[in-house]
């Protein structure tokens, strides 16, 4: 049948041949299906109250909410909300008062201060409400202003670190503790492990500890004794890796039952990573850096 075709198309006259050819070209442009993305820049122009956003996170409505210099804004596709975070009369919603959104176990949106305020999204009055001020429950010299926290939602608390202290804030009966450890310098970063178990990064090395009534207990990794600032790390547990992100050597992947240690070289090397994100239809992570994203 094509070579009926083809020998049609040769006979007609040049006019009738174009005019064939254009409409077979139109005809497979239609059938042929389109599979696209729709991306959208949300900048202050559309109501975004800063460029600058320290924290990013979607909650259970699919809502995004963006920490920015300048306070808290939820995105529900078509507009913004701002809310503003206040502590004893006082508004906290500038930097460097600000830090870090994170979600619990119910989606729930808190937002974790510098200055040692924990706030919680109350959907109903529509507001963010001081669940903790740090400094009235921990009279000690904590050492303000903290240096990291996890909101961890499998025990439903919260890790705080302070310059050489670390505590654990339980999300149901607001209590806060100091921890008993043998770390005593400062940390930057954290990411829950599994079965209680948490990574702490510092300027000079990452500690693998687990957290048991009320203790820290340092769990050996020699392989991770030498990690100069190391800004960002990150836990997958379906592949029971942990991610580290460098200021000055790059990315690498550290697998904690092989104990395997990786340096990624394919163009990662000059990345300073600041979030990722698991996707969770497929094996895949996204990087976000300061100008881009990528997956791996």
């Amino acid at each position: 049948m094509l070579r009926e075709f083809t020998n049609f198309v040769r006979i007609l006259p040049p006019n009738d041949m174009r005019r064939i050819l254009l409409l077979i070209c139109l005809f497979v442009i239609l059938v042929t299906p389109v599979v696209a993305q729709l991306y959208q820049y949300l900048d202050t122009q559309s109501g975004l109250s800063s460029r600058r956003v320290l924290s990013i996170r979607k909650d259970k409505k699919g809502y995004m909410w963006f920490l920015t210099h300048e306070g808290i804004d939820r995105y529900n596709g078509k507009q913004y909300t701002h809310y503003n975070l206040t502590a004893h009369g006082k508004f906290l919603n500038s930097f460097p008062n600000l830090n870090t959104l994170q979600t619990d176990t119910a989606g729930v949106v808190w937002e974790i201060g510098k200055t040692g305020h924990l706030f919680r999204y109350n959907s109903l009055k529509d507001k963010f409400e001081l669940i903790c001020d740090f400094a009235s429950k921990d009279k000690s010299n904590s050492g303000l202003p903290l240096t990291a926290s996890c909101l961890n939602p499998k025990d439903n608390s919260i890790l705080l670190c302070t310059k050489n202290k670390q505590y654990l804030f339980d999300i149901g009966t607001h209590e806060l503790i100091q921890l008993e450890s043998p770390i005593k310098e400062e940390i930057t970063y954290i990411a829950a492990s599994t079965d209680n178990q948490y990574f702490l990064a510092s300027n000079h090395k990452i500690y693998c500890v687990e957290l048991t009534q009320g203790q820290l207990k340092i769990i050996k990794h020699p392989e991770l004794d030498n990690f100069h600032i190391a800004n960002y790390i990150y836990f997958h547990p379906e592949t029971q890796t942990l991610v580290i992100g460098t200021l000055l050597d790059g990315i690498y992947l550290y697998n904690i039952h092989s104990r395997q240690l990786i340096s990624v070289h394919n163009g990662l090397q000059d990345t300073n990573v600041n979030a990722i994100i698991a996707n969770k239809e497929k094996k895949e992570r996204g990087v976000h850096r300061n100008q881009r994203c990528r997956c791996i």
